[in-house]
This record gives C-alpha cells, structure tokens and sequence, in this order.
C-alpha cells in the first residue's frame, strides 16, 4: 500500500472518529427545542415527590439523658457480667451494675403498660389528614368513656357534631368485626347503650374546634404497649459515664414528650419500689 493510500485510510478515520465524537452545540440545540418537555418533566417530578412527603405523617423525637447512680460496691450476676466485659475491653463503665440491663428495663412491656395506664394512651382520637389520619392527642374536642368494654377487647367508632350538646355516633366495630347498626344521636355527658357497649362522651375545652369527622379507637393497654415499645431507642452516651440517653418517637410531638416523661417517672417508681422491697428484706 502506498503512502498517498495511507494517508486517505488515516484521513478518513480521523473523518469517522469526528462524525462520531459527542457534538456539544447540537446537543443543547436539541436541548434547547425540547425545553417545555424538560421543564415539565421537572415539575411533575417536584410535584410528585411533594405530594407523597405531604401525604406522609411527619414523625417527632423526643430525647432525655438520664444519670445512673450505681453503688460502688456489691455482687450479682450483673456485676459479673460486667467484670468480664471490662476484662475483654469493651466498656469502662463504672460501678457494679450493669446500666446495659437498666437500660433493657426501659423496652419492658411492663414499664410501657404503665405508661400506657398512666396517660391512658390506649384510646386514641384522629382526623382525616391530607393522605393519612391526624392525631389529636392532647387535642380531642371530647373524651369518650367505654364504661362497660373488657379489658382485653378492642373497639371503634366515628362520631360527628350535631347541633348543641348531641353528637352523631356511627360505624361501631367491636374486636375488628363490624357492627350492624344505624347511627346514634348521642347527648353530651349521657351514658348511652351502643353496639359496643355502654358509653358517654365528654367535651374538653377544644370542643369548638371539632373536625368534620372524628375517628375513636379503643385498644387493649397491651397491643397498644407492645407497639408503643418498638419505637423506644436507648443508648449509652458513652464509654466512661453512667449517661444513657432515652429517645421516642411519635407522630405527635406532645404525646413523644409525654411518654418520654412518663417512662422516667414509671422507671424510677419501679426502682424505688424494689429498693424500699430489698430494705424490707
């Protein structure tokens, strides 16, 4: 092959890699005749991302560090346990008690039945939301009252305003099975018989403000404490003090706080209670 040949063959090639190299100026040029599809992809894309975080209920923290006070000295099984860990090297905690098993206490399902009992967190009063139920605790217009409902059952109902003093009770579901029934005209503070037994409903101060329709559901204190435990997170501050730091969360910011106050009161009734039993001993 002779060097003119060669020189085509090189020159073509070149020709070939050019046609085939990225044309940036013919790329924004198409770019720029499709911009309203662009732009509207964009849009409805933003749009879709916010309409399902709006349709999301927004979930809050509470937080609280709590300082055990652990004797210096003493036996159990616990310090044993303990010693063995500080011989591995895994924590410098001080003190004779293990603060991990203290810590385990606080995802007790007896502490959060307490708690449960305590601010009476088994009934629950919620309105619709955009895509999700409100939660109106510390919020209710009213407080209904199931005087007749064991403790191991579950029940719900929705209720509406309906002039002064009366409200209108409807969809009665006793232990998840629906209840044949038409809807109840009930007077405010009246002990009435429904489907699910006997009930009153009360107002609270906020009973101006009730929702277009108002959802009630009464849980057993024991589901209810078992949901409640998942949402509990404990962890030690860090490796050389007794500081653990309690977190909850809850789609109310009220109710987090709520509980969060409540599991450290009912931890330190606990504790009382076996120290004033062990003195006793």
């Amino acid at each position: 092959m002779s060097t003119e040949e060669n020189k085509d063959t090189v020159s073509e090639s070149k020709k070939e890699n050019s046609a085939q190299a990225f044309d940036i100026k013919e790329f924004l040029g198409r770019a720029w005749d499709a911009k309203y599809w662009i732009i509207l992809s964009i849009l409805v894309c933003c749009g879709y991302m916010y309409y399902r975080y709006k349709r999301e209920a927004p979930v809050y923290t509470s937080n609280a560090e709590l300082m055990f006070l652990f004797p210096n000295s003493g036996s159990s099984q616990g310090s044993a346990t303990l010693a063995a860990l500080r011989d591995l090297g895994t924590t410098t905690m001080p003190g004779d008690i293990n603060m991990f098993n203290e810590m385990e206490i606080f995802h007790s399902p007896t502490l959060m039945t307490n708690v449960v009992k305590r601010l009476n967190l088994n009934t629950t009063y919620t309105t619709d939301g955009f895509g999700y139920k409100h939660d109106l605790y510390g919020k209710s217009p009213v407080i209904a009252n199931f005087l007749d409902l064991p403790g191991e059952s579950s029940a719900s109902f929705c209720i509406r305003k309906s002039g002064e003093g009366h409200i209108i009770a409807s969809n009665f579901v006793l232990n998840g099975q629906a209840m044949q029934s038409a809807p109840l005209r009930i007077p405010l503070n009246t002990v009435v018989e429904s489907p699910i037994g006997k009930i009153s409903i009360s107002p609270t101060t906020n009973f101006t403000q009730f929702p277009e329709v108002l959802y009630i559901n009464r849980f057993t204190v024991e589901s209810m404490a078992e949901s409640m435990s998942a949402s509990i997170q404990t962890a030690s501050k860090d490796n050389i003090s007794s500081i653990m730091i309690l977190s909850y969360s809850d789609v109310n910011a009220t109710r987090a706080n709520d509980v969060v106050n409540a599991l450290i009161d009912a931890y330190t009734d606990s504790w009382v209670e076996e120290k004033s039993r062990s003195a006793v001993n």
